[in-house]
């Protein structure tokens, strides 16, 4: 008499990410993107007076140097630092990834529309 093996696979793939998540990632992803110089310049930062275009002033947060091309910062003042856009204004506004995302999304709604709907900013790479 034969015996039957059943055996069951799992599968390790990831399900389908909700769509509403999916296109909050993308616009996460896309706004992280947006240029660190023109981030500083939404956040009304100053850039330092020595004439380093890679040192700005965020009254009331303190000093940020920039890695243009890593989009990488550093507050100067508290040792902390991060990458890209999001993070920035996470960090300058004190706020969370959500609320950041949106901040970015509203103060460059207006260009993405002019440049057909593209939030990509980042120009640093061709400097």
């Amino acid at each position: 008499m034969a015996t039957s093996k059943t055996t069951t696979q799992t599968s390790t793939a990831e399900p389908d990410l909700d769509p509403v998540l999916a296109a909050w990632r993308d616009k996460r992803d896309r706004l992280a993107d947006v240029e660190i110089t023109r981030t500083l310049e939404a956040l009304e930062a100053s850039p330092n007076q020595d004439g380093d275009s890679n040192k700005w002033k965020i009254d009331g947060v303190g000093n940020i140097i920039i890695k243009p091309r890593s989009q990488a910062w550093l507050n100067g003042n508290l040792g902390v630092g991060g990458g890209g856009s999001v993070n920035l204004v996470m960090h300058a506004l004190e706020l969370e990834a959500g609320q950041a995302v949106k901040w970015l999304a509203d103060k460059f709604q207006a260009e993405a529309q002019a440049e057909g709907g593209n939030l990509l900013f980042r120009e640093a790479e061709h400097q």
